[in-house]
């Protein structure tokens, strides 16, 4: 924009045949008001869908549990032993992330940062508990499972916040003449 003021803008859209259409996007700016004082700050978004492996991932382990072979089943959340338990069709996972900082260079040879950054995740994807309690067991076997001892499913269960400070010092001295 100016000798002192550099701006960046960038845009995305994404178009899942799943899970719909998103516009991410980010924005920056660096003000250098002086040759030793740099400004710089940026937001931004951000989307992504679950994996293949989240979506569609299945299988049943024989456990031996205090002697007994126990039946525990990780299944899609669309699975009925997954729906019989309230699960809900995996969304995706959605964030927005913001960073400003200051870069000082006292010296021709010493640069000192600092930078904060705070990054908000919501609906991450992960893999629940192990629904295993007596509850548990008679809603499955009401739903038609009586054979499985657990179910396990992909679940958009945590929301996420990273936020913190960065502080660096770089000084260069010379390796020897």
């Amino acid at each position: 924009l100016s000798d002192k003021v550099l701006a960046n803008v960038a845009a995305r859209f994404e178009s899942y045949n799943d899970f719909g259409e998103r516009l991410t996007g980010k924005a920056a700016v660096r003000y250098q008001p002086s040759r030793r004082v740099t400004l710089r700050a940026a937001v931004g978004t951000g989307f992504r869908a679950p994996g293949l492996s989240q979506v569609a991932f299945s299988k049943v382990v024989t456990n031996v549990i205090a002697g007994q072979p126990v039946e525990v089943g990780i299944f899609p959340s669309d699975h009925p032993a997954s729906a019989a338990l309230g699960a809900v069709p995996l969304q995706e996972e959605t964030s927005v992330n913001f960073s400003a900082g200051l870069a000082v260079s006292p010296t021709d040879n010493l640069i000192l940062t600092a930078d904060y950054f705070h990054i908000r995740i919501d609906d991450r994807t992960l893999l629940g508990a192990t629904f295993d309690d007596d509850a548990t067991l008679q809603i499955l076997a009401d739903a038609g499972f009586g054979t499985i001892g657990g179910v396990q499913y992909f679940t958009n269960g945590l929301d996420t916040k990273t936020q913190g400070i960065d502080i660096t010092g770089n000084l260069r001295v010379p390796a020897g003449t």
